[in-house]
């Protein structure tokens, strides 16, 4: 069976991954912990895998190594920042991130309770004792813990939601997919720039798990290119 050095190597020799402490968080935390037993002899390569199923039913999944290393990458972490992580499944992208903030925090909200405690687990048996994780809908965010310097996002939303806008720091970024239909979920990168405004563009196609209750599309702008948006206390229109 391939190893976590395997994994970091691979993507690290394919472009991908250039950050050093998330090659080495990478090598340290092992994802085949983080899958379903079955899939356990792929977890090293870069592939998405099932990590809760119910009968045929894919409930959760954990992402695609390389997208999880775009995604964190485009946070642009120094190690000391206060991040908010919606859709912990069963912990592997909180773990990444518990390893390379160690100066700083990290809040995980999923809305499985079963996955949350599967996490939870996972994590504390890394040590990772520190992580906040909570059991609520991941569009709301965490204002009790807010603000953030950063939001991640590993299940897709139909929309900007306002609230992770609202707890997002001045020039903090949000790093998530938005829903174009149940086939395409790009991953979008947004700095918000004032308290009114957020700017930014479309990272790459991917096709995530959307959050239940959130998975129709409701937007007006245009994805392609650069995004500049206002925000008017409900939503939000291209400025």
């Amino acid at each position: 069976m391939k190893s976590s050095k395997y994994l970091a190597e691979h993507l690290r020799k394919s472009g991908i991954l250039s950050d050093e402490g998330l090659y080495e968080a990478i090598c340290e935390i092992d994802r085949s912990r983080f899958v379903l037993p079955e899939y356990k002899d792929r977890a090293h390569m870069n592939v998405v895998l099932p990590s809760k199923k119910k009968g045929f039913a894919v409930e959760s999944t954990s992402t695609q190594p390389s997208l999880v290393v775009e995604m964190i990458q485009a946070l642009d972490l120094s190690g000391n920042e206060n991040v908010l992580d919606i859709g912990t499944g069963t912990g592997y992208g909180a773990a990444l991130l518990s390893y390379i903030l160690n100066k700083g925090n990290v809040v995980t909200i999923e809305y499985d309770e079963e996955l949350l405690n599967e996490a939870k687990e996972n994590l504390n048996t890394l040590g990772f004792t520190e992580t906040t994780f909570i059991c609520k809908d991941g569009y709301d965010g965490a204002e009790e813990y807010s603000p953030f310097d950063c939001i991640i996002s590993m299940v897709a939303s139909g929309r900007v939601p306002p609230n992770w806008f609202k707890q997002l720091k001045i020039n903090g970024i949000m790093v998530f997919p938005l829903v174009v239909d149940r086939f395409l979920t790009p991953v979008m990168k947004l700095k918000k720039v004032s308290d009114k405004e957020l700017s930014g563009e479309k990272l790459s196609d991917a096709v995530f798990m959307a959050m239940k209750g959130h998975e129709n599309p409701d937007y007006n702008f245009n994805i392609r290119g650069k995004i500049n948006l206002i925000f008017d206390g409900i939503e939000f229109k291209e400025k």
